[in-house]
């Protein structure tokens, strides 16, 4: 064998991969900058977006011919997580919100223009039962809180954000973009709407009669029913005791301020009219009801009187409800 031409053969091997490892590098230095440049995956995507439609450019031609339509469908740069298609093929639905104006009822609104401090709104969950000892939602003012447990869904704490002659605002605590609209319920009455004569008088309407079970008629305002005065009436004192479960409060002085309500049973004559477990009864028509024997004496002896007006502190705070018996 000749050693000369595999000698040869050996260098001409070594210099072409010298020359090949020189390119290299003279290719690497010359674009050192791209080759270092930090990665952009928007970049390359937008090379692969598909041409316009009658325009011959771009990496896919004939796009519009539908050749290339699974390579789009694919979406290969898109990361984010698709949504789930709904049954009938269109766009996916937002999940519907924990709580809005078809779960609450807005029975009555107390407006006072230009006082929103006065401004008062009658709430309580739609379809909700009350419970033993406690009348259906309450009054709140502008800014107060509430919660509603609504059947088979979590507890929702709501603020009261503003109220109109018509309508309130509210919203879920914690939540943004949770406002939602609660309209007050319209009744159809079965006689004719007020009007307003041509020497712009009113006319009076007929008095109503009295209902039979007691009823709220406004703000903290209730009239007493027939049948529950009759009960009350008859009644023994030791069943009104019974019927209406107190012990003395005291302040912080240890000193009786009034009784507190420890419970009313669902049966009673007072379950649902007004006061609730928990209310301590201050006085009844300016009587201290420190002492409950003497405030129940008080109240039999009352016998001219069409209306009595409770006094009591219900969560830290003092309110009037006035009751007004049947004529």
């Amino acid at each position: 064998m000749n050693y000369k031409i595999l000698r040869a053969l050996l260098f001409g091997v070594g210099l072409a991969g010298l020359a090949g490892f020189a390119l290299v590098f003279y290719d690497f230095v010359k674009h050192r900058n791209d080759r270092l440049a930090t990665y952009d995956l928007r970049k390359l995507t937008d090379t692969f977006k598909p041409p316009k439609k009658g325009v011959d450019e771009g990496h896919l031609k004939r796009y519009d011919q539908g050749h290339y339509d699974v390579l789009f469908k694919l979406d290969v740069f898109d990361n984010t997580p698709k949504a789930p298609a709904t049954e009938g093929g269109g766009p996916p639905q937002p999940p519907p919100p924990v709580i809005s104006d078809k779960d609450l009822v807005l029975a009555c609104v107390q407006y006072v223009e230009g006082a929103p401090a006065e401004c008062r709104a009658y709430v309580y969950p739609k379809g909700a039962q009350p419970q033993e000892g406690r009348i259906l939602g309450d009054f709140y003012a502008i800014g107060d809180e509430l919660s509603v447990q609504l059947q088979g869904k979590p507890e929702v704490k709501l603020k009261l954000e503003a109220i109109r002659p018509e309508e309130v605002d509210l919203s879920v605590v914690g939540k943004e973009d949770s406002a939602f609209t609660l309209r007050r319920k319209v009744f159809e009455l079965g006689t004719s709407a007020l009007v307003q004569l041509a020497d712009g008088t009113i006319p009076v309407p007929a008095a109503q009669p009295a209902p039979e079970t007691t009823r709220m008629m406004g703000t903290d305002f209730w009239v007493v029913g027939t049948q529950d005065l009759e009960t009350l009436r008859q009644m023994p004192e030791d069943e009104v005791i019974a019927a209406i479960q107190s012990k003395p409060a005291t302040d912080e002085r240890r000193r009786v301020k009034g009784q507190r309500i420890t419970r009313i049973p669902a049966d009673s004559v007072f379950a649902g009219r007004g006061i609730q477990e928990g209310d301590i009864i201050l006085s009844v028509d300016g009587q201290p009801a420190t002492d409950r024997a003497e405030l129940v004496k008080y109240l039999r002896s009352q016998t001219d009187t069409d209306t009595f007006v409770v006094e009591l502190e219900r969560a830290g705070g003092v309110r009037s409800i006035t009751y007004r018996l049947p004529g």
